[in-house]
């Protein structure tokens, strides 16, 4: 550059002397930016892409997960190594009457566990799949009718998926004259979507002496539940 006059003295290019915008990605020289240039982050975190292409924080997993992606469009997520079974559940019936031939949805209002708080114990007795739970679940039921002078003819137990059976165990007892106990259940595997729920019903015939007052079911009335690892 020409002046005229007396060449100024050269000074050192400080930061103020740069704008915004002014360094573009061209005029960056390959490998010069390290480590030490990057912004302090949190200890374990790991720095990934969005949907629009912008830089993302992923945060910190626990000791012994796994990175997994949940393909384009979602952030990859931290995971215990070959899943965990989970959400899971176990619940019992405390006490409960099931009156002839009437079906009644069981009230399973003490839990053992319910490790991601899927089921309600205390108002619909049902489990629902949480937000990003769709899969296939286990679920295991046995259902103790018991009954104080009356004879079971039968006793069935449904499975409803969203409040429509899906499946139904049960019939007539071996020996139909002399059976005052009787357990019915089974095990069965559902695929399930967000926000679907199942519950339990039950269902007793009983040659009553006083007729109507049908058989209770508790104690040892149980429903388990987990998501199977796919």
């Amino acid at each position: 550059m020409a002046y005229i006059g007396k060449i100024p003295t050269a000074a050192a290019l400080t930061a103020s002397d740069i704008t915004d915008g002014i360094i573009s990605e061209a005029k960056m020289a390959n490998d010069a930016i390290s480590l030490t240039e990057l912004k302090a982050g949190t200890d374990g975190e790991i720095i990934s892409w969005d949907a629009s292409g912008n830089p993302v924080a992923i945060g910190a997993g626990s000791s012994g997960q796994f990175l997994k992606s949940q393909g384009a469009g979602s952030q990859p997520v931290f995971a215990a190594a070959g899943g965990d079974n989970t959400p899971s559940f176990v619940a019992r019936v405390n006490s409960q009457t099931v009156s002839d031939n009437v079906e009644t949805k069981l009230s399973f209002s003490v839990e053992d566990f319910d490790t991601d708080s899927c089921f309600d114990s205390s108002t619909n007795y049902r489990f629902t799949v949480p937000v990003g739970g769709a899969g296939k679940y286990v679920f295991q039921v046995a259902v103790f009718f018991a009954t104080v002078g009356n004879k079971i003819i039968d006793a069935f137990v449904a499975i409803k998926k969203n409040g429509s059976n899906f499946c139904q165990r049960g019939g007539r007892p071996g020996t139909l004259f002399d059976m005052y106990q009787l357990t019915e259940g089974g095990t069965v595997i559902i695929d399930l979507d967000e926000a679907d729920y199942i519950e339990i019903f039950a269902i007793a015939d009983c040659n009553a002496v006083t007729w109507g007052t049908g058989a209770s079911a508790g104690g040892h009335t149980m429903w388990s539940g987990f998501k199977l690892i796919e």
